[in-house]
């Protein structure tokens, strides 16, 4: 019987197709990449675990309130989901989560091939920030110059601090000007020029603010900036409202030139301490009192004030009979109801992120 061998051939080059596909990102999604070798990313779409490469991991301890009631899932586990939501809700961080046990997790970060190439986009943007930042001046900054000095010193702090914006300069020119007509209407007792001055120099102390950048506002405008000719719009609109700023306009091309490589590791983990801080953001200390009988009829009567043990549960509180109240001290519990233990416990909830009612 004569054998067909194209569909078994077809079959294989389809596996092998989806197989090469999946392993290497870049392989384009039609039959014409065989075409186009040149178009394929020999980087394989894999992530090696922390044996491979190296990393960190961390190793957490849970301890449960007394009054922890099982669910029917393991401790450990219930943490390890509520966090995976908080931490890496989509999965994209590489992080391995492994329950050790009902009160153990650990949480391993290989390193990444990119890690130092994040830290060094990082400190760069840094530097950048920190310079556009810095063409920016407070209206104190001014008016020490301007109310302390006097002379060559009044004059070259003026000049350093209108960092070569004309714009600048003439108001600052005009507010130690202002600010000397002042003291000599007051030397000379003349009430009526010194209060027409102290106005003139209000007006012009809030024309300081003016001349600044506000950054973060930058910031949102290039994020919601998606297309490329958006983002080049927003940055020369920017750029235009200070024409007579080269110091500004210098340091917001450079801050929009790395923005955008900014934004595409600003999520990322890099480093143990990165990993330990967006886990210590995930969990909140609380303030829980404990209740002796949670079902007691002084319990209850206390529903109007604080949430019933029901209301805690529902609100994901793990602790059963864990009534959710702002801290107060011995005496004030006791009189409320003696159904309370006269005892603050802190206890660390990855289920809130409030304690309001």
């Amino acid at each position: 019987m004569p054998t067909n061998y194209t569909s078994r051939l077809v079959l294989i080059f389809f596996t092998l197709w989806i197989a090469i596909s999946l392993i290497f990102p870049s392989a384009p999604g039609s039959l014409f990449w065989l075409g186009h070798p040149s178009q394929i990313s020999y980087r394989p779409n894999l992530k090696p675990g922390i044996d491979m490469v190296g990393g960190t991991s961390l190793l957490y301890e849970i301890k449960a309130s007394e009054t922890q009631t099982s669910s029917g899932q393991n401790l450990a586990e219930q943490v390890m989901e509520s966090l995976k939501k908080r931490v890496d809700p989509d999965g994209v961080r590489n992080l391995v989560w492994r329950p050790q046990g009902n009160s153990r997790l650990e949480i391993q970060m290989p390193l990444s091939a990119d890690s130092d190439k994040s830290k060094e986009v990082r400190k760069e943007f840094d530097q950048s920030l920190r310079k556009l930042n810095e063409t920016n001046v407070r209206v104190s900054q001014v008016t020490d110059a301007i109310e302390r000095l006097t002379g060559d010193a009044r004059r070259d702090r003026i000049n350093e601090l209108a960092m070569g914006s004309k714009k600048r300069s003439e108001i600052f020119g005009a507010m130690a000007s202002v600010w000397d007509q002042r003291e000599a209407a007051r030397k000379e007792k003349n009430a009526a020029v010194q209060a027409e001055k102290e106005d003139e120099y209000e007006a012009l102390k809030n024309q300081v603010d003016a001349t600044n950048l506000a950054v973060n506002d930058f910031q949102a405008r290039l994020d919601a900036a998606k297309e490329e000719s958006k983002y080049k719009a927003v940055v020369d609109e920017t750029k235009a409202r200070y024409p007579d700023f080269p110091a500004r306009q210098t340091a917001i091309d450079e801050f929009a030139g790395l923005y955008k490589q900014y934004a595409a590791v600003k999520n990322s983990i890099d480093d143990a301490s990165g990993l330990k801080a967006l886990l210590k953001g995930s969990g909140v200390l609380e303030f829980h009192i404990l209740a002796d009988d949670p079902t007691s009829s002084e319990v209850l009567a206390c529903a109007n004030v604080w949430p019933s043990p029901a209301r805690a549960r529902r609100r994901g509180i793990p602790c059963a009979g864990c009534c959710w109240i702002a801290p107060m001290n011995s005496k004030t519990i006791a009189a409320r109801s003696p159904a309370f233990t006269t005892t603050s416990i802190m206890c660390w909830c990855p289920h809130l992120r409030s304690s309001s009612s």
